[in-house]
């Protein structure tokens, strides 16, 4: 029928489309049969910023035209190249190529994000690439929440031969990651992929949920995760700068948190002044009746005081007190 509604993709691809043209448009009408002066770059400027380039980025791009091409004749094929390159020059320094230490097995990477960013998508094709490569892959399907995620993943994991770890929708996403780490260690695969529930970088909870599935990881594996990876949109334009900023504060606030347990760190005691905090945390009674023995210069002793004078490997911190911290 010719009144046909246009589905979903069909409107985001003409979307992308007119926001492209926009831009291809507007690069063509300033710099045709124009030399390129202080006007057209002021032009250029604006239509950069429009496009969410950023003040910054914008500014760095007409200035590098300006120097090389100024009061000169270019075509807006020219210009678009220049700008390609400037935005290649300006993603250079912070490249972090994600590459596999084959010493670690397994190796775990987080995969995380927003919705609709593509994170289900790249696990696939990360999976592809590695077994190609000879690795044995588990994938985590930790996003429990989206419908058809668990069915996504599964049908990735055919295409790639690799294993994949799930549960029912509703499931425990950190409890699934962990369960993803040991049945890696069981059987000796090299690599763990860990997919995880779209959350947008503004909603507390959400990130919350993020922060136990890094909390349950360190229990499995002490050092997981080896590798975190954001995917971002493309489209999304100064925006992607905020997500950035909010995982990475999230994923290194937790990372240097010390982890939760209620055993003390036994290799600085030794087992006679491990013997001895052990017995003074149960005293006899008749020593309990007593008190703490006095010190020289009227100072209390007490059994943390004896137990450090008493190990060979030098004073007990305060933080190997047995007891959960």
């Amino acid at each position: 029928m010719s009144g046909e509604k246009p589905g979903w993709f069909a409107r985001l691809k003409t979307g992308l489309t007119r926001s492209t043209q926009r831009l291809t448009d507007g690069i063509a009408s300033i710099v045709t049969k124009r030399k390129l002066d202080d006007a057209s770059l002021n032009e250029l400027e604006e239509l950069l910023i429009g496009a969410d380039l950023g003040l910054g980025l914008a500014q760095q791009m007409t200035e590098r035209l300006k120097r090389t091409r100024f009061n000169q004749e270019v075509s807006s094929e020219e210009v678009r190249a220049a700008l390609a390159e400037s935005i290649v020059t300006a993603l250079k320094p912070v490249e972090r190529p994600l590459a596999i230490d084959a010493a670690v097995k397994p190796f775990v990477i987080l995969v995380i994000g927003v919705n609709g960013s593509g994170k289900t998508t790249t696990i696939g094709k990360l999976a592809k690439l590695y077994g190609d490569a000879g690795k044995k892959v588990i994938l985590a399907a930790g996003d429990t929440f989206r419908a058809a995620a668990v069915e996504q993943l599964k049908i990735w994991g055919e295409r790639a031969h690799a294993e994949v770890i799930a549960r029912p929708a509703g499931a425990d996403a950190a409890g699934l990651a962990f369960d993803a780490v040991a049945r890696a260690k069981s059987n000796g695969a090299d690599i763990v992929i860990i997919d995880t529930a779209g959350r947008l970088h503004n909603k507390t909870d959400l990130l919350a949920e993020l922060q136990k599935i890094l909390r349950v990881l360190k229990k499995a594996e002490p050092t997981a995760p080896h590798a975190v990876l954001l995917v971002l949109d493309a489209t999304v334009g100064q925006n992607a700068h905020a997500q950035v900023q909010t995982f990475r504060d999230l994923i290194l606030s937790e990372s240097a948190k010390a982890p939760r347990t209620c055993v003390p760190s036994m290799p600085r005691i030794s087992p006679t002044a491990w013997s001895a905090l052990r017995a003074e945390r149960s005293p006899a009674p008749s020593r309990a009746s007593r008190g703490p023995l006095p010190l020289p210069g009227g100072e209390k002793d007490n059994p943390f005081d004896r137990a450090s004078r008493s190990n060979p490997k030098g004073p007990i911190a305060k933080s190997d007190w047995p007891g959960c911290r």
